[in-house]
This record gives structure tokens, sequence and C-alpha cells, in this order.
């Protein structure tokens, strides 16, 4: 019984995660109107606040257990840059572009910290790839990096679609699959912090 329990609150968390992607979308372009997911919007402040999640829980990681240091140092790093990449309408306002330089900074002084101890970090990711979170976390990145563009490729849905309403709909699509795979990664990053925790008490 609690098996079927555990799946149908694991069916739930995921269609809940999928409507709150999907209200998002629909509170900026049906409410607000918008044509474009600009930097101001739902969408975005949801993206924003997801991955600020996902570094908080990291950050408590490192502060609460021993366990995994040098791979949470890893992640933490690589979703900083992504939340600075997201962020970037702020540094645009010193210089287009210029979200690279504080990126570039946390993403070397997060390889160093992490790969200082390389025979630690190689066991710590080999404890990793076992887990449920690392499958959560490989297929929310791979949605946000890799099918979020290839879907929303103007080539894809040129065939299908006329007119404005191509650039519109790969927009739109594309911004939905970030979205979606930010929350799967926020996901992996509760279950991570479930499983540190079990790990510190035991210890």
């Amino acid at each position: 019984m609690r098996v079927f329990l555990k799946l149908f609150a694991v069916f739930f968390i995921f269609s809940f995660v999928s409507l709150l992607s999907l209200l998002c979308m629909y509170i900026d372009t049906n409410l607000f109107g918008f044509k474009y997911i600009v930097e101001i919007s739902a969408t975005e402040i949801f993206q924003e606040l997801v991955l600020a999640g996902i570094c908080l829980i990291y950050i408590l990681n490192l502060k609460d257990s021993r366990n995994f240091r040098r791979l949470n140092i890893l992640i933490l790093g690589f979703f900083t840059v992504i939340l600075i990449r997201e962020m970037d309408f702020i540094f645009d306002k010193v210089s287009h572009g210029s979200w690279i330089y504080p990126a570039l900074v946390v993403a070397i002084i997060s390889l160093i910290l992490a790969f200082i101890k390389p025979k630690e970090l190689v066991s710590e990711l080999d404890e990793y790839i076992k887990t449920q979170s690392f499958v959560m976390m490989l297929c929310g990145v791979f949605m946000f990096i890799a099918f979020s563009r290839l879907f929303g490729t103007s080539m894809f849905w040129k065939h299908i679609l006329e007119g404005e309403s191509v650039t519109f709909v790969k927009h739109i699509v594309q911004e939905g699959l970030e979205t979606l795979g930010y929350t799967i990664c926020l996901i992996s990053a509760l279950m991570f912090r479930k499983q540190e925790l079990k790990l510190k008490i035991f210890k």
C-alpha cells in the first residue's frame, strides 16, 4: 500500500510542477498579453525563484553536512551561473553581456574548490549517480539545456505554423520547457537534501 501511495505522491508532484509552469505561461500570455516572455514576467520571476531555491538547498547541504562536499560545491556553482545568466538584465544596465564576468568568476572558483581533491570528487560522483536524485537532475538539465533549445527552434515550427505565430510559439515552448526543467532540478535538489539529512543523522 505504501508503494502505491508513494507512486501517487510522485505523480501528484510532477503534475503540480507541470501546472505551475503552464500557469506562468498563461498569466504572461493571457492576463498580461505578452507576445514574448519579457524579463519582468511571471515566467522569468518563477524561473529565478526556482534557481535561487536550488542554490539555497545546496548552500544548506554545505553548511549542514560533510557528505558530498565537493559535489555540492560543483552543483551550487553550476546553478549559480545559470541564475546569473537568467538575471542578465541587471548586469546589462552596466554593459550588455557583462553577466559573463561574474559567471566566469563563480565557475572558476567552483571548479577549483571542487577539483582540489579530485579523488574525493570522483568518489562522490560515483555515489551520486546511484541515487534517484541524479536521474531527476539529469532529466531536468537535459530539458532546459538541450531539449528546450531543440524543440524551440524556428526550423522545427516553421513547417507547422506560418507567419508571426512561429516566433511566438517557439519562444513560448522554449521558455515553458526551461521552466519545467528548472522545477525538475528543484525536486532533485529536495530529494538530495533529504538524503543528506539522513546521512547526517546516522553518521
